[in-house]
């Protein structure tokens, strides 16, 4: 059995495994596979024996024997935020922390994330710039961290959602200049409200919040300089707007409208889902985000009103998401960890939800792999296991391509050629 050696966690690695899924479209697993590494890359994959005579003549080779395990790609994690808690009630706590705070909570739940198996994941709205710090190489292998994306304050409108980040800009020029300086503090992406939301009382996530031509300025903007533009959207005229100004990926593609008690209730809109489903823009549903508020009430029968309402919203979110997949709009991973009872360690709750909405195993696993590497502008180097990749792998007791929620359980994990999970040993010692 392989026993984790620190002085030797950057040399030329060959991984053999039970399994080996490369997270290429249409490629079946290698097993047994093997994956030869040489620093942070990976320089080979396929079939034991076929990588085994590729590397006969080679440099030699340190073997790390898996033998028991299924390997697949690194999760990507695409929104979440590392600043928040993860509490039943993350606002307060939020506003109560001072920035310095706020970044040493978001180093451990960055490193949470990695240790369940999430090698990249993407900051979705936090409070000034101070997470650009985690990208730091030194910062990063000091406190074992994945690779962080970062998105800075979103966009707001004076009073917006989630305007408490410090990110509230009005009128087109407004904007455009909120997107200069985030491009100036060395953020990886834009994110901008393109509607209310939940958390923050007084806006309306049913309508818009910016006009058609403040939105079209912050995506025109972030592309001229090279970065990714998202939007939070909460209702139909929100969605159609963001996917017509040309954003790279559309967050959470909610239809909410109101019932006549004034309650925000999930709906279906054919005429928005059709145009996000012809756009080809991603989609980042974050069906996970707060899934636990329910945990009291799934499964009983004597409930009250209230409850019941939820949960029918509940299943109303995975009807809607099984519609938009219906009509070929492509899903990506991402949680929305750090909101309300919504952990930075389930990163594979949002695949298991999106399997029992009816999305395909292995589509699931792209939507937490090569897609999400697209998403993010990451495409080639994240999100498969090939030639030239980065050599961020995981691995599990058991296979992922034959159910999801192998993802509950990763036993080891590698971040750009370094391993530095293995819960092998302690599982195999017990008596």
């Amino acid at each position: 059995m392989y026993t984790l050696d620190p002085d030797h966690a950057m040399a030329e690695l060959l991984v053999t495994a039970r399994s080996v899924w490369t997270g290429i479209p249409g490629q079946r697993p290698f097993a047994p596979g093997a994956v030869a590494i040489e620093g942070t890359k990976v320089v080979a994959v396929g079939p034991l024996a076929e990588v085994e005579r590729q590397l006969a003549f080679s440099r030699l080779y340190r073997r790390v024997q898996l033998d028991d395990l299924y390997l697949m790609p690194g999760l990507l994690n695409t929104h979440v935020h590392l600043t928040m808690n993860a509490g039943d009630d993350p606002v307060p706590d939020y506003l109560s922390r001072d920035d310095l705070a706020l970044l040493l909570r978001a180093v451990g739940n960055a490193r949470t994330m990695l240790l369940s198996g999430a090698t990249t994941v993407r900051d979705c709205g936090s409070r000034g710039y101070g997470l650009v710090l985690l990208r730091d190489p030194a910062v990063q292998a000091q406190h074992t961290l994945p690779e962080v994306l970062v998105s800075g304050p979103p966009i707001t409108p004076t009073g917006g959602h989630l305007h408490w980040m410090g990110g509230e800009a009005d009128g087109v020029e407004g904007v455009r200049a909120a997107v200069r300086q985030r491009a100036k503090a060395g953020v990886d992406a834009v994110k901008i409200m393109a509607t209310g939301g939940q958390m923050t009382p007084g806006t309306r996530p049913e309508a818009p919040a910016y006009r058609l031509a403040e939105l079209r300025s912050v995506v025109t903007e972030a592309h001229r300089l090279g970065l990714r533009a998202v939007a939070h959207c909460l209702c139909a005229e929100g969605v159609v707007d963001a996917v017509r100004c040309g954003v790279d990926c559309v967050e959470h593609a909610v239809f909410f409208t109101r019932d006549r008690e004034g309650r925000l209730v999930r709906e279906y809109d054919s005429t928005a889902a059709r145009i996000l489903a012809d756009a080809g823009t991603y989609v980042t549903p974050c069906l996970s985000a707060g899934y636990h508020r329910l945990d009291a009430v799934r499964g009983c029968t004597d409930l009250g009103a209230d409850d019941r309402f939820r949960l029918e919203q509940e299943e109303k979110m995975l009807d809607c998401f099984t519609k938009l997949i219906r009509l070929g709009v492509q899903p990506v991973i991402g949680t929305d960890a750090g909101v309300t009872l919504t952990p930075f360690d389930e990163t594979y709750l949002e695949l298991v939800l999106m399997s029992r909405a009816g999305l395909g195993t292995e589509e699931v696993l792209l939507a937490a792999t090569y897609h999400a590497a697209g998403a993010l502008g990451l495409r080639g180097r994240k999100g498969e296991i090939r030639a030239g990749a980065d050599a961020d792998i995981i691995g599990c007791v058991a296979d992922p391509c034959a159910g999801v929620e192998a993802l509950a359980d990763v036993v080891w994990v590698m971040r750009r050629g370094e391993i530095v999970v293995d819960r092998r040993k302690k599982a195999v010692d017990q008596p």
